[in-house]
């Protein structure tokens, strides 16, 4: 499997605990001031700065599939099936409110068959070539340490510190316990909660609302939103670039809507104007981009 497409199959596991609420602008669910999982776009599909309420007539870049097979992942069967021309997964969302603090910091699960994917807790920290998991054992990746709840993080002391890879320091409980060790997160996910399956990550202030798209918190809903005086959407590379009434960016006419897949305004709401202007890069490996 690819590095680019590990990466994307990374996002859609992002997609079974759906993100809302606010953090620092990294959108996951397309809506305003969505948490940051790692990485928050699925190379051009339907999310993106969601203006709401765009009319029926609106359509975006989706992957299209025909059968099961179409929605393997390197060649392989990672529980998505084939349901009316999409690829969906059996994901029911969040439980509880560990697992949306884990999914804002960015931090997933072990990988218990060795293929590099999460798919279970961790029991143990990443392992050092040539040694291998003991039997029983779910191993996080080389460098990674295990933590509560059996989520695999980055240290601050690994080879990359905190810093360097752009992230905040997190102090949090060894998956064996004993005293808290620093790691790579987001200081502003700690109050994440599980809101009826969907996790929520509610700013509290500005400081929560780090970028330039959604930069001012409103504190009543907890919603990070674009202002209009200066147009804070004025800057973005993807979606709209016009603030609208609602606090979320969007467009006037097709000029203010950019990147792939996002080349026509409908009624406030930046999508696609063919399948041509889709991405050519899919998350699955027997699907094609068409605009709907």
């Amino acid at each position: 499997m690819t590095k680019t497409r590990a990466a994307l199959f990374g996002i859609l596991l992002a997609f079974g605990l759906t993100a809302v609420g606010c953090d620092d602008g990294a959108d996951v669910d397309g809506g305003p001031g969505g948490g940051d999982a790692g990485e928050a776009s699925d190379g051009g599909g339907g999310g993106g700065n969601d203006a709401g309420g765009g009319g029926s007539s609106a359509q975006f870049c989706q992957e299209e599939c025909s059968v099961d097979g179409d929605c393997q992942i390197g060649g392989m069967d990672r529980g998505f099936t084939c349901s009316a021309g999409r690829c969906v997964g059996s994901a029911a969302g969040c439980s509880a409110n560990a697992e949306c603090v884990a999914l804002f910091n960015g931090w997933l699960q072990g990988d218990s068959d060795g293929d590099f994917m999460p798919d279970a807790p961790c029991t143990a920290d990443g392992v050092t070539p040539p040694a291998t998991c003991a039997a029983g054992e779910v191993c996080c990746i080389t460098g990674m340490v295990c933590v509560a709840g059996g989520y695999c993080a980055s240290p601050d002391s690994g080879p990359a510190d905190c810093a360097t890879l752009s992230r905040d320091v997190v102090m949090v409980a060894p998956i064996g316990g004993g005293a808290d060790i620093a790691v790579c997160g987001d200081a502003s996910a700690s109050d994440a909660t599980c809101d009826a399956g969907a996790c929520r990550n509610p700013c509290a202030s500005d400081a929560d609302c780090v970028g330039d798209v959604y930069p001012t918190c409103d504190t009543g809903s907890g919603n990070c939103v674009c202002s209009d005086s200066p147009d804070s959407c004025a800057g973005n590379t993807v979606g709209g670039t016009v603030c609208q009434s609602n606090g979320t960016c969007g467009c006037a006419a097709d000029a203010d809507c950019m990147g792939t897949g996002q080349d026509q305004c409908y009624d406030g709401v930046c999508g696609c104007a063919a399948a041509a202007s889709c991405p050519t890069m899919t998350a699955f490996d027997g699907t094609s981009y068409v605009c709907e």
